[in-house]
């Protein structure tokens, strides 16, 4: 990516885009992702080639309104690495929501698409660098221990 390009696109993500953070209602979990619509599809089209990350949907809308199209990006090292593109020419309100965003995904456990802040699993097992692993089987995907022990203890019960 060139200058322009990168110009263009901190200026598009200005003017359109939105830094996402929702935090579940326990606060156990962050979703963070990087957003944008427009009704003009090429736009977002050339704003995902340059920063090579993100999907497009094209949104429902009402009777007698323009066709618009969605971009997102949810992954932790995609909104991180596009975050880091972008930061230099971003506004000051939008480098504060960088910053709040850069912050949570340093100080979390990355989880395929959802942040685990040292909360709880599902059973309610604290997790930690310590606690978790990224089983082969899985995907990568991280797993908490307890509940594999768990697991493999009841199924042994059973035999």
């Amino acid at each position: 990516m060139d200058d322009y390009e990168l110009g263009w696109a901190v200026g598009f993500f200005e003017g359109e885009g939105c830094i996402y953070v929702q935090r579940h209602p326990k606060g156990r979990n962050i979703l963070v992702s990087l957003q944008l619509v427009s009704t003009d599809h090429d736009r977002l089209l050339e704003f995902q080639r340059i920063v090579r990350a993100g999907n497009i949907r094209e949104l429902t809308v009402r009777d007698n309104c323009k066709r618009a199209w969605h971009w997102q990006v949810r992954g932790a090292d995609d909104v991180e690495r596009i975050i880091t593109i972008l930061y230099d020419g971003l506004g000051p309100r939008r480098q504060a929501k960088a910053d709040e965003v850069l912050a949570i995904l340093e100080h979390s456990i990355r989880r395929t698409s959802r942040l685990v802040m040292g909360g709880e699993c599902r059973k309610g097992h604290v997790l930690s660098f310590e606690t978790v692993m990224a089983p082969p089987s899985k995907g990568g995907r991280l797993t908490c221990k307890a509940c594999v022990n768990e697991r493999e203890r009841g199924y042994r019960c059973k035999q």
